[in-house]
């Protein structure tokens, strides 16, 4: 029984080392969603003006929908959720934001999305790990990237506008952002029915439930402690 545990396990971290080379890697990674998926993947081009990028649920879509209002001429690259795009945007010097959430609220809302439940040590396991791993190459190069907190974002869409902006060297006025902002929350709701509600972007009564259910599962995960450090880490680093 030892041994079929520790093949077991041997098992895991190799398919995890595997998997992580070829997400972290452009060229692989680009071969890989045409192979599996058959369709191309999104990386930043030399012609990207912005690259968007965080771990899953943490504000992703969110963002991208008010920056697009705002700045509709931009050229986006986003949702890739991998180092494969934060290397190639690093190595094409593009301007980066990265989104950072607290990662038990984004594990948490990640496993609901993908129906993980409480039980699933492994999958659950597998979620912390994805959010450590993204977050040291973020720490790693924080001075390459603009770091963004979540809970900002929503508290304050506008002022996250304002910042990008900034950043952009495009100067808009507060009024006119305000105005955008509530399109791009008005669009976000129009679109959400066609969604899955496990994939929704908007928060729920029923989602909170099952994240408060996940959270114990979540916090006792061997890596949890170390992503909690990290996120502290991160956040008195991030960009004012």
């Amino acid at each position: 029984m030892h041994l079929t545990q520790c093949h077991n396990r041997w098992s895991v971290m190799i398919k995890t080392m595997l998997r992580d080379l070829i997400r972290d890697t452009p060229v692989l990674y680009r071969i890989y969603i045409k192979k599996r998926l058959g369709r191309e993947l999104r990386l930043p081009r030399r012609d990207t003006t912005l690259v968007l990028e965080g771990y899953p649920r943490s504000g992703n879509t969110f963002a991208r929908y008010h920056l697009e209002a705002v700045f509709p001429s931009l050229r986006f690259s986003s949702h890739v959720h991998t180092l494969a795009a934060l290397k190639r945007a690093r190595k094409l010097g593009i301007y980066t934001v990265i989104l950072i959430r607290d990662p038990r609220e984004a594990v948490a809302s990640f496993c609901c999305k993908y129906a993980i439940d409480q039980h699933d040590r492994v999958g659950i396991a597998g979620a912390v790990k994805d959010y450590l791993h993204f977050y040291r190459y973020v720490q790693k190069y924080s001075n390459d990237f603009d770091i963004v907190c979540f809970d900002g974002l929503i508290a304050s869409p506008i002022d996250f506008l304002e910042h990008v902006g900034g950043r952009l060297r495009e100067s808009v006025k507060r009024e006119y952002l305000a105005c955008m902002s509530a399109k791009a929350k008005a669009k976000m709701l129009a679109r959400e029915p066609q969604k899955d509600a496990r994939g929704s972007s908007l928060p729920s009564a029923e989602r909170a439930i099952s994240k408060q259910i996940l959270y114990s599962s979540i916090e006792q995960s061997s890596d949890y402690s170390e992503v909690e450090e990290l996120y502290q880490t991160l956040m008195r680093e991030m960009t004012p």
